[in-house]
C-alpha cells in the first residue's frame, strides 16, 4: 500500500509541476508579447524569460503559434465568462459595467489587439476559433442590448441591422483603435489603449437614454479623476 501511494504521489507531482512549468511559460510569453511585439518574439526569448531551457519550452509547446492559442483560449475563456455574467443578469449590469469587465481583458492581452490581424492571417486555425467566438458573443450581446433598451438605459433600434451595425462599430473601434491612436500621435501603449476607452464611451453616449448618459458620464469622471 505505501508504494502504491507514493506512486500516486509521485503521478501527481510530476502533474504538478507540468501544469507550473506551463503556466509559467503562457505569463513569460504574454509579459513579453505585450512589452514588445509579437513578431520580435522567439520561443527561446519566451524560454530565457521563464528561467528553462528551450527544450523544456518545446516538451509543452511545439512552437510560438501553440503558446498564442493558448493565450487566446484564456482571453475568450474570460471575455465569455464576461458576457455570461451580462446576459443572465442584465438588469444589474450596464454597457458602462460591461465596458469596465472588456476592456480589463482587452489591457492584459493588449499584444493580441495590438497585432490582432497579424495573429489571424498567420494561423488559419486561430481565425477559424475567432470567428465562431465572436459570432456567439455577438448574438449574446445582442439579446443582452435589447434587454438594456427595456430598461430604458439604451435607445431603441430601428431593426436588428441597426443594433448589429452599432455593435460591430464598437468592436471594431476596441480592436483596431490602440493600433490607430498609437500611429497616430505616436502614444505609448497604455495612452492609447485609454484613449480607445474614451472614444468607445463617447461612441456610445448618443445611443443612450440621459439614464445610460449618466452611467457614462460618472465613469468618465472616474477616469478622468483617476492616477496613473
Amino acid at each position: 500500500m505505501a508504494l502504491k501511494s507514493s506512486k500516486v504521489k509521485t503521478v501527481k507531482t510530476k502533474a504538478s509541476q507540468t501544469l507550473f512549468t506551463r503556466a509559467r511559460i503562457v505569463d513569460s510569453a504574454l509579459e513579453l508579447f505585450n512589452d514588445r511585439s509579437l513578431k520580435s518574439v522567439t520561443t527561446h526569448n519566451v524560454a530565457e524569460h521563464a528561467g528553462i531551457s528551450p527544450g523544456n519550452l518545446y516538451y509543452h509547446f511545439k512552437n510560438r503559434e501553440e503558446i498564442v492559442r493558448e493565450l487566446f483560449r484564456q482571453l475568450f475563456d474570460g471575455l465569455s465568462a464576461t458576457f455570461a455574467r451580462v446576459s443572465e443578469a442584465p438588469e444589474t449590469y450596464s454597457f458602462v459595467d460591461f465596458m469596465k469587465l472588456f476592456f480589463e481583458y482587452i489591457w492584459t492581452y493588449r499584444f493580441f489587439f495590438r497585432d490582432f490581424s497579424l495573429i489571424l492571417r498567420a494561423d488559419a486555425k486561430l481565425a477559424e476559433d475567432w470567428r465562431a467566438t465572436v459570432s456567439s458573443m455577438n448574438e449574446t450581446m445582442q439579446d443582452v442590448a435589447k434587454t438594456w433598451v427595456a430598461a430604458g438605459q439604451l435607445k431603441a433600434f430601428d431593426s436588428d441591422d441597426a443594433l448589429e451595425a452599432f455593435l460591430d462599430n464598437i468592436f471594431t473601434i476596441i480592436y483596431f483603435g490602440a493600433i490607430y491612436q498609437e500611429a497616430k500621435q505616436d502614444q505609448d501603449t497604455k495612452r492609447a489603449f485609454k484613449k480607445v476607452l474614451s472614444r468607445t464611451l463617447e461612441y456610445l453616449l448618443p445611443f443612450h437614454t440621459p439614464k445610460g448618459q449618466q452611467a457614462i458620464r460618472l465613469y468618465q469622471l472616474e477616469l478622468l479623476n483617476r492616477r496613473e
